[in-house]
């Protein structure tokens, strides 16, 4: 079997998040592996959507609020900022965190090659599975893609 030396966790939009880093985070120091926390972010005009979801740690967007990230470019920023939350949640200030623009896949797929990460860990949402998987998911394209293995985080949402 080979070893895991280094585990990327890529985060998403959603407030479960934290329970994909948690889970990221004790597969990573089981393995005495370097873990390194990974956000997506969008283009600015995906967060004043109809289909925005949260950043993760985030609610109550309006436009006023994109309006400042985009002329401040703060929205990176403000995501870093998270990261940086969760990271001291944790408890380990070695992880890495990597903030990333542009499409989710993509760009996870691409720092996991650079990173020669061993191992991606990524939540994946039960508001219609099987229609995520005939449509597309970013969970899927990460799979379809890699040759790294992936582990899935199932998030439920709470009735």
């Amino acid at each position: 079997m080979t070893k895991i030396k280094k585990v990327l966790i890529a985060l998403d939009y959603d407030l479960s998040a934290q329970k994909v880093a948690d889970v990221g985070f004790e597969i990573g120091r089981s393995m005495q592996a370097e873990i390194t926390l990974m956000h997506v972010v969008a283009d600015v005009n995906y967060y004043s959507s109809s289909a925005f979801s949260p950043i993760i740690g985030f609610m109550g967007f309006n436009q006023a609020d994109i309006a400042f990230f985009e002329k401040e470019n703060s929205l990176k920023e403000a995501t870093t900022n998270y990261l940086n939350k969760v990271r001291k949640k944790l408890g380990d200030e070695n992880i890495k965190i990597v903030v990333k623009e542009g499409g989710f896949a993509h760009e996870i797929l691409e720092q996991a090659e650079k990173s020669k990460a061993d191992l991606i860990v990524m939540g994946s949402h039960s508001r219609g599975w099987l229609k995520d998987i005939l449509m597309g998911s970013v969970v899927e394209t990460v799979f379809k893609n890699t040759h790294i293995p992936l582990t899935i985080v199932p998030i439920k949402e709470e009735k």
